[in-house]
């Protein structure tokens, strides 16, 4: 399987939805963000977590991966789809997990 290549960019002319409109339409260009505008604390917030996680040659590290317990996170798949959690413990094959007021446990697989 083959990873696409991504591109974060930032220009001041990029505010100016007519200049975003054209790139749009660029060759090579596969994927436009969209509503980038209204989540830019977000994009900062994953670029920083990018740059934290880099190695000397620029490359993400394993530890990009891995995450925190008292973290909260979101199901993106499943029964539980858009269901937020927050992790309470991090055990080798099972995760502790709050939803709401209830406490599971997910096999961490």
């Amino acid at each position: 399987m083959l990873l696409d290549d991504y591109l974060i960019c930032f220009h001041p002319s990029f505010k100016n939805l007519s200049t975003l409109e054209t790139l749009k339409y660029c060759k090579g260009i596969k994927y436009f963000l969209n509503d980038y505008y209204n989540s830019q604390k977000e994009i900062n917030d994953f670029i920083k977590k990018c740059e934290e996680h880099q190695d000397e040659k620029g490359y993400i590290k394993q530890s990009f991966f891995e995450f925190e317990t008292k973290s909260y996170f979101k199901f993106i798949s499943g029964p539980l789809t858009n269901i937020i959690f927050k992790i309470l413990v991090k055990q080798k094959n099972r995760i502790k997990i709050l939803v709401k007021n209830h406490k599971l446990t997910v096999l961490n697989n």
